[in-house]
């Protein structure tokens, strides 16, 4: 069939010209050609490799622009209002003013972190919430979902409750058993329960997190604000406006320390960065995958270029011309591109729709909104990855003279430059592309990169010992040696490949694993079963007082006030450019601020000094920074930051970074004041630990009646937490390990089909001087047994050295896993990756003698 296409191809020249080919007979030409090679399976592994890369990098950008989508939808329908100012403190009347006179309607909403206690015979039942006061202008835009019912039909309301009624969320009633008109108290205020609460228009915020939900009216607890008993947590300010007044807005709001402004026009939702953020992790792993395939490209294409120089030579020697040719390298490199990226997004798009629904048992609440631009950003990364990896290949067929195609010339180690330059390109523009935490990004490379050293420098000098090989001992064993040695480059990719897969894996594994489980032990050894995350002065009284009626005790309390961070060197924050990380996600909200003359028992200076004479410089406090915020922040030694602290602003300068060190209290800061006094006019609060008997959690309800805004949580809650995300760790382990697994196995089966025909001979051979089938399996598993143990070794070492210094640096502690349970774990990994290879290898030993001589 090949022969005839090629005639009519040369039939349909036109006469009076030697280049005049149909680009429609090219195209029917190639497309035989590549598929009679696929119905063959010549191309099988490169097909395979690119599908599963095509569907990873599909996976994770449909997925990532499917949620930004949504986001920006989201933005339109859950704002429930045209823009929204959220700040940490309240308006003065000055800035409220500014706002009402730029907009049409303005409503105030205050949110607080409480606890919500109600009695059931003789047991006090308790769960945080976060409550809702709003005024009698909400909501601005949409309305209230409620219902008197816990049913699915929802009755639409323009208003809010009225003063004396609490709307609970279904779960929160359920949660606190209770009913429709029952009465419950906070601080000893009653409020009636008169409604479910299903849905509100602006809960952007709220509706992305698991917190349960209450709302009251903002007068309701006029009495209990003014008395200190509630703080508010953060204060909304919603707005009703057109396009014309949108800027004045924004100016107003840039006069304004520690405030956001969300807005439908501009469309900047909350979430978005921090789903930018998950995006580029799961791009940033797509690392090991790209290097794997462009492992397993390098060894097909010998397999898959071969056939295609004999038919580009067949082709030019029966007279198509040079330049032609080049037409069928790209109707070849389409044909390869349709076959894998096609199926590969269309799975793709399917296998999102199951990811969204997963991520739904995780309260990670989600929606897809697809635009066409995220079809060409994924053909556009796809072709760019598929280009750099398969280009050095097509390009020798393209610049190869005929002669030498029809000799299967391959180039020599020097010019194949091209080849190892692409792959690398690739790579390097991924890790750029997808690194916004360069700490985590030299963390996971340069794990990689420390294995791949180890494997080379140990493959070249085991393998060096083949020439022990011809010594009276260990014969067979030496042989093997010898044999691996011969082809060094082959064996080592396999080695290579299987050692930085395993150190992935069993990185993953042990963090799940290992890391959890003394994380569990030690964190909270010496520390109490309530964790106290805040309480105020009369609070903290309160809270002793009743642990001495029950025989309880505080193990340990630290004084801190709450600061945000609003400008660094005189820039305001959010314009500095610093890429989003989970440290400057934190930090646009208040956080804790401690203070202590001398440095605390459970930290250490790494670098500066603690400028302990508390002289004050040029109105600036010292600063003491830990040392992962230090570095994801960028500061520097002498760098000013200002931060708002109630109404007044302060300044500290950065003088000193610090690392949390075991041993003392549990409890630590990021920020730690050079000073041993807290900042005036600004409200002190404690955090820290303590031990509660089973008589006092059971009545704990007591406390939280009269102090509902004392927040802590025990031990075990948080341990759940923990338990529960880890699960979720777990599985996205194992997806990505699936993905491992098939492209090493893929290199392994590639490495072999290379040199099939040369190592059916060469068994042949040895069979024919009398080495037998059970000394030839024997060969083969001495061969397997040092592809196995060699980066099982490498991959056990690395992974031990990298969560020892995780545990030494992050952690201060130390790492007690078992060494050798950690090489049994990755033994068993590359002997289930390796099995196929295995099997390949024995299949080959079926043949007839005469079979493996004969000449294929």
């Amino acid at each position: 069939m090949l022969v005839n296409a090629l005639s009519n191809l040369i039939d349909k020249r036109p006469p009076a010209s030697t280049n005049g080919y149909s680009i429609k007979s090219l195209w029917a030409l190639s497309w035989q050609f590549h598929w009679q090679q696929t119905r063959s399976r010549v191309n099988l592994v490169q097909l395979l490799t690119l599908f599963i890369l095509f569907f990873y990098l599909s996976f994770t950008t449909l997925l990532g622009n499917g949620v930004q989508g949504y986001l920006k939808q989201n933005l339109q329908q859950l704002l429930g209002a045209d823009s929204v100012i959220q700040t940490f403190q309240p308006l003065n009347q000055a800035q409220r003013s500014a706002f009402i006179q730029h907009s049409h309607e303005l409503s105030e909403t205050q949110t607080f972190n409480v606890t919500l206690t109600h009695q059931v015979a003789d047991k006090h039942l308790a769960q945080l919430v976060r409550l809702k006061a709003v005024d009698d202008n909400y909501p601005i835009l949409g309305s209230l979902g409620v219902t008197e019912a816990q049913g699915l039909t929802t009755t639409e309301y323009t208003k809010g409750p009225s003063q004396g009624e609490i709307w609970l969320e279904p779960r929160l009633a359920a949660a606190l058993s209770l009913r429709i008109n029952d009465v419950i108290k906070v601080a000893g205020q009653t409020f009636r329960f008169t409604h479910y609460l299903i849905s509100e228009p602006d809960r952007l915020s709220e509706g992305h997190d698991s917190d349960m939900r209450a709302m009251v009216h903002l007068a309701s607890l006029k009495k209990l604000i003014e008395a200190d008993t509630l703080e508010a947590k953060s204060y909304r300010y919603l707005m009703a406006h057109d396009e014309t007044q949108l800027q004045s807005l924004v100016s107003a709001s840039d006069d304004i320390d520690g405030a956001t402004l969300i807005s439908q026009t501009l469309g900047n939702h909350p979430l978005a960065k921090s789903w930018q953020r998950v995006e580029k992790f799961m791009g940033l792993v797509s690392v090991l995958l790209v290097i794997l395939a462009s492992i397993i490209l390098a060894l097909s294409n010998q397999n898959v270029i071969k056939p295609l120089q004999t038919f580009s030579a067949i082709c030019m020697a029966n007279g198509l011309a040079k330049q032609a040719n080049k037409w069928l390298v790209i109707f070849g490199c389409l044909f390869t591109t349709v076959i894998t990226l096609v199926p590969s997004v269309l799975l793709a798009m399917a296998t999102t729709y199951f990811a969204v629904q997963w991520l739904e048992n995780y309260q990670i609440v989600i929606a897809l909104d697809w635009q066409w631009t995220a079809l060409l950003e994924v053909i556009a990364i796809a072709l760019s990855l598929y280009i750099a990896l398969t280009l050095p290949a097509w390009y020798s067929v393209l610049t190869t003279p005929v002669k030498r195609l029809l000799m299967s010339y391959q180039a020599p180690e020097r010019k194949q430059w091209l080849t190892i330059m692409m792959p690398l390109v690739a790579i390097i523009a991924l890790i750029v592309w997808y690194s916004d935490n360069w700490t985590l990004t030299v963390m996971v490379v340069g794990t990689l990169a420390a294995c791949l050293f180890g494997l080379v420098l140990l493959t070249w000098c085991v393998l060096g010992l083949g020439k022990w090989g011809l010594s009276k001992r260990a014969q067979l064993f030496g042989f093997a040696l010898y044999l691996m040695q011969q082809r060094i480059y082959i064996k080592g990719a396999q080695i290579i490949a299987l050692g930085l897969s395993l150190t992935l894996l069993l990185l993953s594994l042990r963090i799940t694993q290992d890391v959890t489980n003394i994380l569990e032990q030690l964190t909270f050894k010496g520390q109490g079963n309530v964790v106290i995350s805040q309480v105020t002065k009369t609070e903290q009284q309160a809270l002793a007082q009743f642990l001495t009626q029950y025989q309880g005790q505080i193990n340990h309390i630290a004084p801190f006030q709450y600061a945000q961070l609003t400008h660094i060197n005189q820039v305001k924050l959010n314009e500095t450019g610093l890429q989003a990380s989970e440290s400057s996600a934190r930090l646009e909200r208040p956080i804790r601020l401690h203070w202590q003359a001398k440095v605390p028992s459970n930290n250490k200076v790494v670098l500066g000094s603690w400028q302990n004479n508390q002289v004050l410089k040029a109105n600036q406090w010292p600063v003491s920074i830990e040392s992962e915020v230090f570095e994801d922040m960028q500061f520097k030694f002498g760098d000013v930051l200002q931060m708002r602290m109630g109404e007044q602003s302060v300044e500290l300068l950065v003088a000193s970074k610090h690392d949390f060190v075991s041993g003392g209290s549990n409890t630590t800061f990021w920020f730690v004041r050079h000073s041993n006094d807290a900042v005036e006019d600004v409200e002190t609060f404690y955090m820290g630990d303590a031990q509660l008997s089973d008589e006092a959690l059971a009545n704990l309800g007591q406390v939280w009646q009269a102090h509902p805004s004392m927040r802590m949580m025990s031990v075990d809650t948080i341990l759940a937490d923990i338990r529960f995300y880890m699960n979720f760790l777990i599985m996205i382990v194992v997806i990505y390990s699936v993905f491992i697994s098939l492209l090493t196995n893929l290199l392994l089966a590639a490495a072999i089909s290379v040199h099939q025909k040369q190592d059916k001979a060469r068994n042949g051979l040895l069979t024919v001087f009398g080495i037998d089938k059970t000394k030839q399996k024997l060969l083969i598993f001495y061969e397997w047994a040092i592809i196995t143990l060699l980066p099982a070794l490498v991959a056990t070492l690395c992974v031990y050295f990298s969560i020892a210094s995780f545990y030494k640096y992050e952690l201060a502690m130390p790492y007690q896993a078992n060494f050798m349970a950690v090489l049994t774990q990755a033994l068993l990994m590359a002997a289930a990756i390796a099995v196929t290879g295995i099997l390949m290898s024995l299949r080959q030993l079926k043949t007839p003698t005469r079979g493996l001589l004969e000449e294929q």
